[in-house]
């Protein structure tokens, strides 16, 4: 197949490569990284191809099922990993190179998957060869279940589907912040808040990570204010900044905040209500509000707040799940009543709706962008037989993640919305 010359994931890694691999070495990847880097190999049929004889080693996350386990054991002791993506993972033997940062999220989803392969072979050598097309699914599946079982409460469990989590727990645009508040707490003292429980949760949270960097990096310079940030929001990827701070309603969230991130400096959380902000007038470069609106009884407070604390010159960047997203609007189309993604939401809003609370506060719109498309999430008889699908399967996954790119804020299933106080 040709090298997919239209996806960042794929770019990225081909152009670190290229920058790092030296003419001499001989690398070992997908077979499209060979019309992009010289000396490739694609992956060996089995595993006992000499790794001696190699200096890298490219690993699509998508693909690991179909790579022998000792094939990839053998990589994780005779290599380093130095670059992580949202797809794949390049070891090298080239240890000048940073190591990975083995806390990031691209790096622990390939333990994860690297555990359901060990507890698979384990099993037996001999069957997992002959059944592995079928074990490995599996595998995941029972994870998943033992994860529920084991850690989630019955409020956690009832959001792995949607029709049932809305029922099941109270509807939050009747309680008083205090009580959210409490809520709030509860599930950051569990540890299960907001834990992403399939492969279509990760690449849509990616997706958002994606597009608030590149509307707000470099930010050596900039105060950085994060409204709604949970136990960390998006202090993992601001390497450096003249100031972040965090806020949050729930206490637990920021002092699991402030624990996760003391080392780096010039980071600090602070629990404080999204509508209410403490800070003066024209205190920050950047506010990020990354799907927080849904959760408020008055957005437009948050907004205006926003608009407050900002310079002139300012970026607001917004996300939140979109009302009027394809998924909606077929099921609407078939009769059915709309329904939130998330128990939690107070209420939902379409692309247009946000953009005029943004425009009416004194904002101008600079860009928008649109994050995962799920045709027929949720939609009755015809969702469940392709949730799987839509859910866990790589190569549906990846499509559903580019066509949200392509049909941009209005159709999307998020919409971002990149915003400049004049």
């Amino acid at each position: 197949m040709p090298f997919p010359i239209n996806d960042d994931f794929w770019l990225n890694t081909a152009q670190f490569l290229q920058e790092n691999v030296s003419e001499e070495d001989k690398i070992i990847a997908n077979s499209e990284f060979i019309e992009k880097i010289s000396n490739t190999i694609a992956y060996p049929s089995n595993w006992n191809t000499e790794l001696t004889n190699y200096q890298w080693v490219v690993i699509h996350k998508g693909m690991m099922d179909e790579l022998d386990y000792l094939f990839l054991k053998q990589i994780i002791e005779d290599f380093i990993p130095v670059f992580a993506n949202e797809v794949f993972v390049v070891f090298s033997k080239e240890h000048k190179l940073s190591t990975v940062d083995t806390t990031l999220v691209h790096w622990q989803s390939f333990i994860d998957n690297m555990k359901v392969q060990e507890r698979a072979y384990q099993i037996s050598p001999i069957i997992f060869k002959k059944v592995e097309q079928i074990l490995i699914p599996l595998l995941q599946k029972i994870d998943v279940m033992e994860e529920v079982i084991a850690k989630l409460t019955t409020e956690k469990t009832n959001q792995l589907v949607k029709q049932d989590s809305v029922a099941a727990n109270p509807d939050y645009s009747t309680l008083s912040v205090p009580k959210i508040k409490e809520l709030m707490n509860s599930r950051y003292n569990s540890h299960n808040a907001y834990n992403m429980v399939c492969l279509w949760d990760e690449v849509r949270a990616t997706e958002l990570t994606r597009h608030t960097m590149a509307a707000i990096l470099p930010a050596k310079d900039s105060t950085i204010l994060e409204i709604g940030c949970g136990n960390g929001g998006s202090a993992t990827y601001i390497d450096e900044c003249k100031e972040y701070i965090g806020t949050d309603l729930s206490e637990v969230a920021v002092s699991q905040a402030n624990i996760a991130y003391s080392k780096k400096q010039n980071f600090k959380f602070i629990a404080m209500d999204a509508m209410k902000l403490e800070f003066e007038e024209n205190r920050f470069d950047v506010v990020i509000a990354r799907e927080v609106i849904e959760h408020l009884p008055n957005p437009i407070d948050c907004i205006k707040e926003a608009f407050r604390v900002l310079k002139s010159g300012g970026i607001f960047v917004v996300t939140s799940p979109n009302r009027d997203s394809l998924h909606l609007r077929v099921n609407r189309m078939l009769g059915y009543e709309d329904f939130k993604c998330s128990f939690d939401h107070i209420k939902e809003f379409t692309y247009n709706e946000a953009a005029e609370m943004l425009t009416q506060v004194g904002f101008k719109i600079k860009d928008t962008k649109g994050a995962f498309l799920m045709p027929y999430w949720g939609i009755n008889n015809v969702d469940s037989p392709v949730r799987d699908l839509t859910d866990n399967d790589p190569t549906i996954v990846e499509t559903l993640r580019d066509l949200g790119d392509r049909v941009g804020a209005e159709y999307a299933f998020c919409f971002i919305i990149i915003c400049v106080k004049p």
